[in-house]
């Protein structure tokens, strides 16, 4: 019979979050309209909804169960709720949230098991969100999938968005993509959006945080976590073992929209210091653990300091800044063997579409290791958001930025990593197990042997043997996406133990394109 009573108004429905374990009992949650509904009404009415506190788990935390009001006009009226205790047993009472069940996700935590969280499969489908429990996730489950392709889809508005995953040995990539519509079709999401891949393998497990900043606040955006396939880099999984488990997702508000920052200019070193953030008002910091190392401790670092965040329960830490009339920003950070690789992005203010990234490699030895990123968009120099992300839960040591205008080289010396020098030297192979290193993806062409082949090889751990009997016998790939407009560049090492010639060609749907 024990009570807990609040009033509301202006949103249609609401969400009782709450602990949840197997000591706990039944809870009854009634509403109504104040000085029309009373209690009576309301179960008479079917204005009460039974919620279950208890489940087959030790814990659950931040459990939401969404109680739609339907009829009952709360957003004009005043509504009262009450959540009572009908058993006698422990009654959880952490969080109300209002919400509009149509509205996409305001700044918050939303578990993988939230209403507006939107499972797909394989082929882009809607299919159910069912929990797995899983020990160590925030809620205590996740959104587990083995198929390739298939993810979670939800809509937000807010500054950026954190996708929390379970980073361990059975998980790889994931790639998140956004798109600045509202819609529910995971493949205009895909197709249209700005996407970016994450690799969440790794031998220990920790939250991952796929996170993607510099989202405008008054934009409704869609999101997609995705499964792919795995990349090989690593000892291949074992077959079925491949998954992606999605525990939850943060989604930032106003507090940090980077266009309340100032903005940092070419011409001048700007330090970062996050004790003293809030006065300098040219950094913004996500994560708990930051901290600033100042003085003789700090003596090798520029500015004689430097902001550091040591190994954490999660990646995801962020910092972000702006910049104006500059195409370029060299970042200065300590680099050490097992810190976090770093996603430096940079986002024009003009259109959050349009976004240019690159992942800094940070295991080296070495203070002030400047990395320069051009981002001589179609935004030109105007204003840019840039954001740095540790992409694992290692340590992070920023110290400090200069944005440039690239434009010609003086007469004199210049580091590797001055803004006028660029680099193109990076590649994605698009080629499904292009690197060999797994046991799949190459269908034998009458080949009497197609199998991953410890020695000889090019590069990594694995090759592939082929033998044949004559001439027009071979391999085929699994079938790959090729973009319109961008131009790809095929290169292949072959060891041939018998034989004189060895061709390679291009096919669509099985027919091959001539002159390819």
């Amino acid at each position: 019979g024990s009570v807990a009573y609040f009033e509301f108004t202006g949103e249609p429905d609401f969400e009782y979050i709450r602990q949840v374990n197997n000591q706990f009992g039944q809870a009854r949650v009634c509403f109504g309209v104040i000085g029309t509904d009373t209690t009576k009404d309301a179960v008479d009415n079917s204005q009460c909804v039974t919620v279950n506190n208890q489940t087959g788990v030790a814990v659950d935390y931040n459990q939401s169960a969404a109680i739609d009001t339907g009829s009952v006009d709360c957003v004009t009226n005043a509504c009262w709720v009450t959540i009572e205790n009908t058993d006698g047993r422990k009654l959880p009472v952490d969080v109300v949230r209002l919400v509009d069940s149509n509205d996409p996700l305001p700044e918050g935590i939303y578990q993988n098991n939230h209403a507006n969280v939107m499972a797909f499969d394989g082929n882009l489908s809607a299919t159910t969100n069912t929990e797995t429990l899983y020990r160590g996730a925030y809620g205590g489950t996740v959104f587990n999938t083995k198929d390739i392709n298939g993810g979670v889809l939800f809509q937000l508005q807010g500054s950026g968005f954190a996708a929390h995953l379970r980073a361990d040995r059975n998980a790889d990539l994931i790639r998140v993509c956004v798109d600045d519509t509202a819609t529910t079709d995971a493949s205009t999401v895909i197709s249209n959006g700005v996407c970016q891949v994450f690799n969440t393998e790794s031998r220990a497990n920790y939250d991952y945080a796929a996170t993607i900043l510099g989202l405008n606040p008054a934009t409704t955006y869609t999101a997609v976590v995705q499964m792919l396939n795995e990349d090989y880099i690593t000892v291949a999984h074992a077959v079925g073992a491949l998954k992606m488990d999605f525990d939850y997702v943060e989604v930032f508000g106003s507090d940090l929209n980077a266009t309340t920052l100032n903005q940092l200019t070419p011409g001048q070193r700007y330090e970062g210091n996050y004790n003293n953030r809030s006065v300098d008002n040219n950094f913004m910091y996500i994560g708990n653990d930051w901290s600033t190392l100042s003085g003789r401790a700090a003596i090798r670092h520029s500015g004689q300091n430097i902001d550091q965040i040591r190994r954490t329960t999660s990646s995801g830490s962020s910092v972000i800044f702006r910049t104006n009339n500059a195409d370029a920003v060299t970042i200065y950070r300590a680099s050490s063997r097992n810190y976090a690789p770093l996603l430096v992005c940079a986002i024009s203010e003009a259109d959050r579409t349009d976004r240019t990234c690159s992942i800094i490699e940070n295991n080296g030895v070495g203070n002030q290791a400047g990395f320069t990123l051009h981002y001589n968009t179609s935004a030109g120099t105007g204003p840019h958001i840039v954001t740095v992300t540790a992409l694992t839960n290692g340590a992070v040591m920023f110290d400090a930025v200069e944005p440039a205008d690239a434009g010609v080289l003086s007469a004199g010396l210049h580091d590797e990593f001055a803004p006028g020098i660029q680099y193109n030297a990076a590649y994605n192979n698009v080629l499904p197990n292009g690197g060999m290193e797994g046991d799949e993806l190459w269908n034998s062409l009458g080949a009497t042997t197609n199998s991953r082949w410890a020695n000889p090889k090019y590069v990594g751990r694995y090759s592939r043997k082929v033998d044949v009997s004559t001439a027009l016998q071979g391999i085929e790939s699994a079938s790959f996406t090729l973009e319109a407009g961008k131009t790809y560049t095929v290169t292949g090492w072959v060891y041939i133990s018998s034989g004189t010639q060895v061709t390679a060609q291009l096919a669509d749907s099985g027919s091959p394109i001539a002159g390819a």
